[in-house]
């Protein structure tokens, strides 16, 4: 189910699917969809659907600063370590897709 291509772990194609090339096998729990605004006054989150999220963080959208924030956003939400959320895509535009693992 999961092969090597060019020495790197191919993604697995279903969110319940286990990651075998991550220390201690983790699974992908869930991909969270989210729209983020960069440099808003205050930070907030709001559950929009069942994976969705709208996410304001303060930091400006330069250098990565607001991804971080975001990721940090949906790790204190959900209780989580921030290692466990990953950016999946969306690094340049306000639609993300995250995955907690």
């Amino acid at each position: 189910m999961f092969t090597r291509k060019n020495n790197l772990p191919v993604k697995p194609r279903f969110w319940n699917q286990k990651v075998r090339d991550l220390p201690g096998e983790l699974y992908i729990l869930a991909k969270i969809f989210v729209k983020a605004k960069a440099g808003a006054k205050k930070e907030s989150v709001l559950k929009t659907g069942v994976s969705e999220f709208k996410i304001a963080v303060k930091e400006p959208a330069k250098e990565g600063k607001a991804n971080e924030a975001v990721a940090r956003v949906l790790a204190e939400y959900f209780g989580i370590a921030l290692s466990r959320v990953r950016l999946l895509s969306g690094f340049t535009s306000r639609q993300k897709i995250f995955e907690i693992l």
